[in-house]
């Protein structure tokens, strides 16, 4: 009866998760797309080659499955986006029933607002990037969950288990292996109630020592690929100087504690967040004079930080994405667990009115993030179809049937829309613009070859414009079979 009651409890759980996702992501449900999206959707095998020079086997090899069945996740990003959220859901599942034994919760206020702050994970600003490359969500979640269940094994000590899970998330996306040892540290921490004993020690260090080396043989796997197989190659980008990328951190982030790399209005919420869990934390420990529980609480805080830079750092990107920095709110997560565990009954009825707005916040502004998405994607598609109609209007009057497109942008053309406000990387990014030729391509459902624009030819019919809206009547010459088209 006992087991019944838990499956019932679980299920619930696990729908309230679900619901949460798809208040913040289920405008997601519709196709959409975004600059790698359509060239993957053009050249399917190169979608399958780009995943597997950046080590992303499991995930190559889905692609490569799905291709041969006549499937392909650029074709239903609405179900790659719901099976994403799903996998994601259970993560936090996973997660919630990982740590509920630490927890006193009594009532179903404090039950709803632990399963509001862990939600935080997944529903937060920065995780819309996992949205935005929508063929690719379903290999995001596939990595966190693995990842999650990676860490459940641990802790029941089947480290075999663990290693293979690890490895196994690492070659969908590399990030979900420092989501492991997040996962697997906090809880260490608990189970030794903050002090640092011998068998904690050890344990610890074996989870940071099988994370090293999951993901440094996963980089000299793409070193060995890069060597023997020609069509492989690895886009390197990392600053030598220690001292430009150090600064690129710092400001990173601090962007990241101010407006979460501009996706939330610039209210610092992050960092009152994060301020409001550590000095919860510290004026309890301090009271109770568990001082060795408050440094180890500190250091892994510090700890964290390094490991959510570490492989952006390793990889060459020190100002790292989103989607590879989202897990900073995973971190807020375990400031917020550690909290609500050490409070009393009147403080975690007041942690808890702050989970609840926290995460309310960031689902209003992921809402705002998908909604936007979609004015961009719209307007790109808007472009694209004028400029095909003129294409047609112009065979349609001399005969001529245009072959060849050659496009340049303006002096000052924006990655993205001004009227899309909440940007990011490649988050709402403008795909006219950047892959010019493959938009229209893909709303006339025709290929055209592509050519570069002279700079003789651009200075003599374009001269120095800088227009601030389309006008095609300028922006689009059509000679013989060829387009010259100037992005705005």
């Amino acid at each position: 009866m006992k087991i019944r009651e838990k499956n019932v409890i679980l299920t619930k759980n696990y729908i309230i998760n679900l619901t949460i996702l798809l208040l913040a992501f289920g405008g997601m449900l519709r196709r959409s797309f975004n600059a790698d999206t359509i060239s993957h959707m053009l050249s399917p095998d190169y979608d399958v080659s780009f995943r597997l020079m950046h080590g992303r086997y499991l995930t190559g090899l889905v692609n490569y499955l799905l291709g041969q069945l006549g499937l392909r996740t650029t074709d239903h990003t609405g179900v790659t986006v719901l099976l994403g959220l799903i996998l994601m859901a259970l993560s936090v599942s996973v997660i919630q029933e990982m740590f509920r034994k630490f927890l006193n919760l009594e009532g179903i206020f404090e039950n709803f607002a632990y399963l509001t702050v862990t939600g935080l994970i997944y529903v937060n600003v920065l995780a819309s990037e996992l949205m935005m490359f929508s063929e690719f969500t379903i290999f995001f979640g596939a990595s966190f969950c693995l990842a999650t269940v990676g860490a459940w094994y641990f802790i029941k000590q089947r480290y075999f288990l663990f290693l293979i899970y690890l490895s196994a998330s690492c070659m969908f996306y590399q990030t979900g292996i420092i989501f492991c040892a997040i996962l697997v540290s906090l809880y260490l921490f608990l189970d030794s109630k903050g002090l640092f004993t011998k068998a904690i020690i050890l344990r610890q260090a074996g989870v940071l020592i099988s994370v090293m080396a999951v993901g440094l043989a996963n980089i000299l796997s793409v070193r060995v690929l890069v060597r023997f197989v020609d069509d492989f190659y690895v886009i390197k980008t990392f600053n030598d100087s220690h001292v430009d990328n150090i600064n690129t951190v710092v400001r990173h982030i601090i962007n990241l504690h101010k407006n979460s790399l501009n996706l939330l209005p610039s209210l610092w919420l992050p960092l009152l967040f994060s301020l409001i869990m550590i000095l919860v934390v510290a004026f309890i420990m301090i009271k109770k004079k568990d001082y060795q529980a408050l440094i180890y609480f500190l250091l892994l805080q510090i700890g964290f930080l390094f490991l959510i830079y570490s492989i952006s750092l390793l990889g060459g990107y020190p100002s790292p994405p989103p989607r590879m920095i989202f897990i900073f709110y995973l971190t807020q997560v375990t400031m917020a667990i550690i909290a609500f565990i050490y409070s009393n009954e009147l403080t975690k009825k007041l942690l808890s009115y702050i989970f609840i707005a926290y995460l309310f916040i960031h689902i209003f502004f992921a809402q705002i993030i998908v909604t936007q998405h979609f004015v961009s994607n719209t307007l790109d598609k808007l472009y694209a179809n004028m400029v095909y109609a003129k294409i047609v209007e112009y065979e349609e009057q001399t005969g001529i049937t245009v072959t060849k497109l050659s496009v340049a942008r303006d002096a000052d053309s924006k990655l993205t829309y001004d009227e899309v406000s909440y940007t990011s990387y490649n988050i709402n990014e403008r795909v006219i613009g950047i892959l010019n030729w493959l938009v229209v391509e893909m709303v006339s459902g025709r290929s055209f070859e592509r050519l570069v624009m002279e700079k003789d030819f651009f200075d003599e019919y374009f001269g120095d414009k800088d227009w601030l809206y389309i006008d095609l009547s300028e922006q689009l010459i059509i000679m013989d079979d060829t387009a010259y088209w100037v992005i705005f």
